[in-house]
């Protein structure tokens, strides 16, 4: 199958680039918030780590954007994982803006 690392800063992915050269997966630069160099339905599974955690500490709006974003590339019945190092602590922002952004995607 197809793996697709993404990330916004192409120093990020040229460091990926040097310690991944065995690996066989496709390194792109795009804003997680669009993920605009893809289609919609592309993928079967979406997998963040660390980005939403990222961008709700500075934006809850641009958490949702790219949770809609995730959504939308992935194909029907397609799975999306968010790995997470937040705490609860009862602030339900994180999770309002992973659902917000979901509930954006057409079922």
């Amino acid at each position: 199958g197809r793996l697709v690392g993404v990330d916004c800063a192409a120093a990020a992915l040229r460091s990926v680039k040097e310690r991944s050269e065995s690996c066989h997966v496709e390194l792109v630069e795009a804003d997680a918030t669009t993920l605009a160099p893809f289609a919609d339905a592309t993928f079967d599974v979406v997998v963040d780590k660390g980005t939403v955690d990222a961008l709700i500490s500075g934006d809850a709006a641009a958490a949702t954007e790219a949770c809609a974003a995730a959504g939308r590339v992935l194909k029907r019945g397609g799975r999306f994982v968010v790995v997470s190092h937040r705490r609860p602590d009862g602030d339900d922002a994180w999770l309002e803006a992973v659902l917000a952004g979901l509930s954006e995607v057409d079922a």
